[in-house]
């Protein structure tokens, strides 16, 4: 299984779940791209309007694809804004994992772009 060392993101989970399947990785990959974006938008606006609920929501449908895609970091933030966000009374408590979700989730883009370009992902 590839890893990109300098890097800290990996597809080894996605590599696993889909055993070696380099057309299936890029459909996920690909799929992951088009609509992760969206939701990232969608918990931004969310908090422009202090709407906890739909900050939970969209927090809640963006999690098993970070899971499966992203690594145990980044999980473990959309997880916790995800929490915050079900017990808190106002935005601020998850203004700074906020501004990580939105800085690590570039990353995660911009990773999975360069791989998309990779002829294979697995050896």
């Amino acid at each position: 299984m590839k890893k990109n060392s300098s890097n800290q993101f990996s597809l080894d989970r996605l590599i696993k779940i889909t055993h070696g399947d380099d057309a299936f990785i890029r459909e996920m990959i690909t799929l992951f791209l088009e609509k992760a974006p969206i939701t990232l938008i969608e918990i931004n606006k969310s908090f422009e309007l202090g709407d906890l609920k739909g900050i939970e929501s969209k927090t809640h449908k963006l999690k098993s694809s970070i899971q499966i895609i992203g690594n145990d970091l980044l999980h473990g933030l959309v997880l916790d804004i995800e929490n915050k966000s079900k017990t808190e009374t106002s935005t601020v408590a998850i203004s700074t994992q906020l501004d990580a979700l939105n800085e690590q989730m570039k990353r995660l883009f911009d990773f999975l772009q360069i791989k998309l370009k990779e002829e294979k992902f697995t050896n």
